[in-house]
């Protein structure tokens, strides 16, 4: 796993956006964690400048994130097609890679917050 993606944990999320293929997070200041789906399939997981963050435009697989705004990155686990993002607040994320009809795509568990009772 890469030490830069490490260098996250300790900083809150201030957004997020996903598509069919990306997760896009960006981190209170200037760093986001850029995340792909790959042949494989694999997540590419890569620090990047907030403004070099994907803009999504794909409006198939919309996902509110706001759930997670604020929740501070607690730990971080990247291991071939599964990314787990231990948040203080929102709990844990995990995002994995598919394939189908020969194409990569991301899934989220969750993918909302967990119903108060």
């Amino acid at each position: 796993m890469s030490v830069e993606v490490q260098g996250l944990v300790g900083k809150k999320i201030a957004k997020a956006s996903s598509s069919l293929k990306n997760f896009s997070i960006e981190f209170e200041g200037d760093t986001g964690l850029q995340m792909d789906a790959v042949d494989g399939p694999k997540i590419s997981a890569r620090v990047v400048a907030n403004k070099d963050l994907p803009i999504q435009t794909e409006a198939v697989c919309s996902v509110d994130w706001s759930w997670i705004y604020s929740s501070e990155l607690k730990q971080i686990s990247v291991d071939g097609a599964v990314v787990r993002l231990q948040l203080d607040k929102a709990g844990v994320l995990t995002v994995t890679a598919g394939t189908w009809q020969g194409s990569s795509f991301l899934g989220f568990q969750p993918y909302k917050p967990a119903a108060k009772v």
